[in-house]
């Protein structure tokens, strides 16, 4: 949608994905943070999103995930957000917080399908959501 060559649209992507990593980083010091590849041969593996989580608390937070647009509607994310959940239940953790974007829709009704519950009124942005981890028993 800019007048930019291929190489300004690469430099701007890789920094916005640096100042974003360094405030995630900095924001969520105990984050960890992966990169989601497809299940290839080493040396065909290709990256097709990112996660970032927060297990340092009694309250897991998961600040970011996001796929490749080819990556997206094969169930990957619900995929990934259910280990999420059977995780802090392993490790006793109260639930799962997270923040989903006001015009992402799709995300949203996958949360709630998947136990999410809105836990605020909405910002002009964002959509604090949150998985209470059932009791052991």
């Amino acid at each position: 949608m800019v007048p930019w060559s291929p190489q300004q649209k690469r430099a701007f992507v890789e920094d916005q994905f640096r100042l974003q990593h360094l405030h995630f980083t900095r924001q969520f010091a105990g984050a960890d943070f992966w990169v989601i590849e497809r299940a290839r041969p080493r040396a065909e593996s290709r990256p097709i999103g990112r996660l970032y989580l927060d297990r340092s608390t009694a309250l897991w937070r998961l600040i970011d995930i996001g796929l490749t647009g080819s990556a997206r509607a094969h169930g990957l994310g619900r995929a990934l957000i259910e280990w999420m959940q059977q995780g802090a239940v392993t490790a006793k953790a109260s639930g799962i917080a997270l923040h989903v974007a006001c015009n992402n829709p799709m995300a949203r009704m996958l949360y709630l399908r998947l136990g999410f519950d809105v836990d605020a009124p909405p910002s002009a942005t964002h959509q604090s959501m949150l998985w209470r981890a059932p009791p052991l028993s």
